[in-house]
């Protein structure tokens, strides 16, 4: 940090002209080697917002990586980075960024706390947030490496915004992707960057991060604000080789119970692991997290449960923090000891109530606690606030799932009956799907025989909720697991208007169940195998909201009548694809409309970008695959991990890459020495999938290591019926390569930057370059 700010920065009350606006510099917020921040005031209108400036001479620029960031951000529409008022340059004193200004960092909110920890409600739900910051920069491309306490704030009361969590402080990003959103290649040995207490084990080994290390220093932080103190915390002095021996040893056993004594310790323990399986190429499943997350704060109302029957068991059940912070929110609301009331009508009556139970009586306990379930989630997972309207249900949806389910539910009334139900929902159910669905609603309705509100929104709380509430919903609808998962997958390929595609129902269903090993799942084994399927909680979504909420958005490209994929194929592969690319699919090649030629496919895939390859045999067999950054005529591979192959028609499979090789996607043609053709996964003679340069037959060998095991043709050799080749993603610039297969890259250049000679005649002349503050910053080359 530096001691004295430089003179060429701004001072406290100085006031200074941009192109936008006038400000004055009301505080230093902050400084450092870089420059300093300010709070500042717009003179037009007095609003107050956060500047940061760096020196025009310094040796790396930061703002641009901000600039880039923040940029980046607001095109996502992500809540959780500052908005971007005004930037630009004072003549050789310091550049400025001048954003929305944000409340306290969340180091100085814990620290100033007693035990210097939040409660763990409150670290479950900044968590939760800061994770959501995490992804959102990561889908923008970029990895923040510095992840801390400090680097997040809160926003302003002010604004309404005191239950918000901002991203803060973006110099030391990193951009991971390229401008065609290819995955950039890792360094061997790459510089330190971070925090050495939040740092994850790849930077303490001086390895190239990526998105799993991000999570992984969120992980330590959520662990210190859980338990207050991180066991690294005692080291002094930035011991890295320590520090990292710590982390190494914190992952088993005896030291990962202590390392997780005041958390719980199942959730953190399953998080913790599923970091460690990430590599370099991983793509985090931030759901699988999220839900983790969840599930631990959904655990405090098992605590309330147990305290009220003074179950010994509480206190080898629960660490006794979790105890002591109920206890905490039991004394803030002040309550008396032994007052009835009747009916609850806000939380802390609630908690009246709940004191005047009979403790001894088991019975009246555990029934009051299922009355007021709803209630008891929506204040432990934050969804309700404790004055709730006393005419208003109690649920744990947000208020506009809910204003939503309501108006949806007003669309069938008068009539509540099976016919009105079947008619309402006949653009998204099954025939038979329909009968489960309405007799599964009903039961939670007062007659059984017909609708009600409360009904229809406590059947929307579980199916429209995590996966312990999906689980309970299957079971409720009392049919075989097999059963229901064709009822869902016939009314997704209705709400996708695939509706006469009945032989992808087998096929799609045949899929899914495959992970079960045959077994009808109980209670306790679905979440956790709807938590592990890639397609089934994707149907089962899409039916539901299209049912409850009216949301008919497509998840299949339109595609249908123009391959031979059938739709149970389309769903998978879509599915696999990355997200934002899922719905782009244009037909680059069929050698049905182009004819049967090798070099029009060849011209049609070289160098456009990722891609999927569809075979059809003369025996009746489809198969294929997906290469992520498409195929480049050479003697070189492309792609990563996230290429696969697939089967369709005699049985759908995706077999996904091993890691064991990087021989994933190849294309060539008039070589002496090399394979010419194209190819997925292998070498030589041997290959997963390989079509040669004479147009009609190809090759497949049982068992090459770049994929999982498989046997596409389930022969060696294949004669081709027809071949497809399909562009995935938004239309991209085609790359060009030399005759060595280097890309040649072409600079862009500024309008600013095409007449030197013009600009400066007009400098002579008097008249400055006003634009050349507000350029678009150039990309950074960064470490």
């Amino acid at each position: 940090m530096s001691k004295e700010l430089s003179p060429k920065l701004p001072k406290q009350g100085e006031t200074f002209k941009t192109k936008k606006a006038h400000y004055e510099t009301l505080k230093l917020l902050g400084k450092g080697g870089f420059g300093a921040v300010y709070e500042v005031r717009r003179l037009s209108d007095g609003d107050v917002f956060a500047m940061k400036c760096e020196l025009i001479d310094v040796r790396k620029r930061v703002l641009i990586m901000d600039c880039n960031v923040l940029r980046g951000a607001q095109c996502l529409g992500s809540k959780h980075f500052c908005e971007i008022y005004d930037r630009g340059k004072q003549p050789e004193r310091f550049r400025f960024l001048i954003m929305k200004l944000v409340g306290r960092n969340l180091w100085d909110l814990r620290v100033e706390r007693r035990q210097q920890r939040f409660t763990l409600n409150t670290a479950l739900k900044a968590a939760e947030q800061c994770l959501e910051c995490i992804e959102h920069l990561h889908k923008i491309g970029f990895l923040h490496r510095d992840i801390k306490p400090g680097n997040f704030a809160i926003g302003r009361p002010e604004n309404n915004e005191h239950h918000t969590i901002f991203m803060l402080d973006f110099g030391l990003c990193r951009q991971f992707s390229t401008a065609d959103k290819d995955l950039r290649l890792p360094r061997e040995m790459a510089p330190f960057r971070g925090t050495t207490r939040y740092a994850s084990i790849t930077a303490l080994r001086q390895l190239e991060q990526s998105r799993k290390d991000d999570v992984e220093s969120w992980f330590y932080v959520t662990v210190e604000w859980t338990t207050g103190a991180l066991p690294w915390k005692k080291l002094r002095g930035p011991d890295k080789d320590e520090v990292l021996r710590w982390k190494e040893e914190v992952r088993e056993g005896e030291a990962l119970d202590d390392f997780l004594r005041d958390c719980p310790k199942r959730e953190f323990s399953t998080i913790l692991a599923y970091i460690d399986t990430l590599e370099y190429e991983s793509i985090p499943d931030y759901d699988h997290i999220y839900y983790c997350i969840q599930h631990a704060a959904k655990q405090l109302i098992n605590v309330v449960a147990h305290l009220l029957l003074l179950e010994e068991t509480v206190y080898t059940c629960y660490p006794l923090r979790i105890i002591y912070d109920f206890i905490a929110i039991v004394n803030d609301f002040g309550l008396p000891t032994k007052v009835a009331v009747s009916q609850p009508s806000n939380f802390r009556d609630l908690l009246v109530h709940i004191m005047a139970c009979d403790y001894g009586n088991e019975n009246c306990v555990t029934s009051f606690i299922e009355v007021n379930q709803f209630v008891l989630e929506g204040f432990f997972m934050g969804n309700i606030s404790g004055k709730n309207n006393k005419d208003e249900q109690h649920t744990t949806l947000d208020r506009d799932v809910y204003d939503a389910l309501s108006k949806r539910f007003h669309t069938i009334v008068p009539r509540t009956d099976e016919c009105a139900f079947k008619k309402f929902s006949a653009d998204c159910l099954e025939t038979k799907f329909q009968v489960m669905v309405y007799e599964c609603i009903v039961s939670f309705c007062n007659d059984r025989k017909n609708l009600s509100a409360p009904g229809f929104i406590r059947f929307a709380e579980l199916v429209l909720g995590d996966y312990d509430g999906q689980a309970e919903a299957i079971i409720r609808f009392g049919k075989p697991l097999r059963t229901v998962v064709e009822g869902v997958v016939s009314s997704f390929l209705i709400c996708e208007e695939r509706a006469n595609c009945p032989e992808s129902v087998p096929l799609l269903t045949d899929y899914i169940m495959e992970s079960t090993g045959g077994k009808n799942l109980g209670k306790d084994e679905l979440p956790e195998w709807l938590m592990h399927s890639t397609v089934f909680p994707v149907f089962w979504k899409q039916v539901f909201k299209a049912l409850l909420l009216g949301d008919h958005t497509k998840v299949l490209p339109p595609i249908s009548g123009r391959t031979v994929l059938t739709t149970a194929a389309q769903s998978i592969i879509t599915l696999m694809l990355p997200l934002e690319s899922r719905l782009h699919w244009k037909l680059l090649f069929s050698s049905r409309i182009h004819g049967e030629s090798f070099t029009k496919m060849l011209n049609a895939v070289d160098g456009i970008g990722p891609c999927v390859i569809v075979i059809e045999t003369v025996c009746g067999r489809v198969f294929g695959g997906f290469a992520n950054e498409g195929f480049i005529c050479g003697p070189s591979y492309t792609g990563d991990m996230t290429c696969f192959l697939f089967e369709d028609r005699t049985r759908l499979a995706i077999h996904t890459a091993t890691g064991f090789n990087q021989n994933f996607a190849y294309l060539n043609h008039s070589q002496q020495t090399l394979p010419n053709g194209l190819g997925l996964g292998g070498m030589d003679n041997n290959w997963s999938l390989f079509l040669y340069d004479e147009f009609g037959k190809g090759i497949t060998s049982a068992n090459i290591s770049t994929f999982e095991k498989c046997w596409l043709a389930g022969k060696n050799e294949f004669t081709v019926k027809s071949v497809e080749a399909w562009g995935i993603g938004e239309p991209k610039k085609r790359r060009r390569y030399d005759s060595e297969g280097n890309e040649i890259i072409e600079k862009e250049m500024s309008a600013l930057d095409r007449d030197p000679e013009a600009v400066a005649v007009l400098e002579l002349s008097g008249k400055p370059m006003h634009s050349d503050g507000y350029r678009e910053p150039p990309s950074v080359d960064d470490d």
